[in-house]
Order: structure tokens, then C-alpha cells, then sequence
């Protein structure tokens, strides 16, 4: 059952919801129209990356009327972009430590996220938590294959 709309961007919206059986939580990532090899390489990558740390985990795919989208579990409500200047010196060094071991940890396994910026990083504070999230530009490294080097959104903009 959808409870909200927690977020959206050029590619998707992201619902929260509730399995009403277990009562656990979810985020609900329904993508845009797209073309499909990009919904097949964003799950690629995260199967690829199932268990990493501090790596959002895909729990399922779900598609309504040919509309795909994407099942994790629901860490927060908070990204790193909306908590930033209320952390703590500690915490920061926490949530830096914990962004460096998900980072290190794709490229370890040959991936690239692409679109890390502050939204991307979901935060919760209570608990300690924090998962890089939106897999949707990553790509998996290929020796020797040139990637362009683009800005993947508006927000990521040099001034």
C-alpha cells in the first residue's frame, strides 16, 4: 500500500509504502518511460552489488501496465543533502566513512555510480545509517572503453 510520494527526478518517482502483512516499509522507485536496456542495467548493477556495504539492496522488481519499477528497502526519509549542516563533526566523519566503503566496495566490482551527489545518499540518523542510492546512470568499467565525462545533473553543476 503507497503511503507517500517521498521523492522524484528525471527518471522516476519514489513512493513510500507498507506491506500491510509484515507492516515492514519500502521505497517504491516507479520509473519514467525509458528505454529498457537502462532498467535492465540499473538492475544488473544492483543484483551485481547485492549485499555491499552501504549499497541500497533491490528487494524486487514490480511492473503494472508495463510500467517497471524497483523495490528497496526504506532507510530514511533524509538524504545527506537535507542533513548536512545539522551533523555533528562526528557524524560526518561516520557518514564519510560509510560513503567511502559503498564507493570503494562498486568499484571494486567494477562499477560506476555516476550521479553520487549529497540527494543520493539516503541518512538515517537514528539508527546510524546511510545507503548510496539511484543506480539509474551507473555502468559497469570496462578496461580501455571511454566514458564521457558529463554532468549527470542540473544540482551537480560546477558555480
Amino acid at each position: 500500500s503507497l503511503i507517500q510520494r517521498i521523492g522524484s527526478g528525471r527518471y522516476g518517482e519514489v513512493f513510500a509504502a507498507i506491506n500491510v502483512t509484515t507492516d515492514k516499509k519500502y521505497a517504491i522507485k516507479v520509473l519514467k518511460p525509458v528505454r529498457i536496456e537502462k532498467v535492465i542495467r540499473e538492475i544488473k548493477v544492483l543484483n551485481h552489488l547485492k549485499g555491499g556495504p552501504n549499497v541500497i539492496a533491490l528487494k524486487d522488481t514490480i511492473v503494472n501496465s508495463g510500467v517497471p519499477a524497483l523495490v528497496f528497502p526504506f532507510v530514511s526519509d533524509q538524504t545527506l543533502k537535507t542533513v548536512a549542516t545539522s551533523l555533528s563533526q562526528q557524524e560526518i566523519r561516520l557518514y564519510l566513512y560509510k560513503l567511502l566503503r559503498a564507493i570503494d566496495f562498486t568499484h571494486k566490482h567494477n562499477v560506476i555510480h555516476r550521479d553520487i551527489k549529497p540527494s543520493n545518499v539516503m541518512i538515517d540518523r537514528y539508527r546510524g545509517v546511510l545507503r548510496l542510492i539511484d543506480w539509474g546512470l551507473a555502468d559497469f568499467y570496462v578496461t580501455d572503453k571511454i566514458y564521457p565525462v558529463t554532468v549527470a545533473s542540473r544540482s551537480s553543476q560546477p558555480a
